[in-house]
């Protein structure tokens, strides 16, 4: 066995907030209130979020398969 390889491991910041709700807590100063993942209250919006996450993962996984 090769222990010299190092498993790959990535985290995708991909956002996800209501740019409304987004613009007004900016705007109150109070981005910190905003729920983030693993918050029992956060709920990103459908579209774009799910597009947007699920083309990051075929783009770094045809990258990281790339045949050479």
């Amino acid at each position: 066995m090769n222990f010299n390889l190092t498993p790959a491991s990535v985290f995708w910041f991909v956002g996800g907030n209501d740019p409304v709700a987004y613009a007004k807590a900016k705007a109150e100063g109070k981005l910190n209130e905003l729920p983030v993942n693993h918050s029992p209250k956060f709920a990103p919006v459908l579209h774009p979020t799910l597009e947007t996450g699920v083309e990051a993962l075929v783009v770094g996984a045809l990258a990281w398969l790339r045949a050479n």
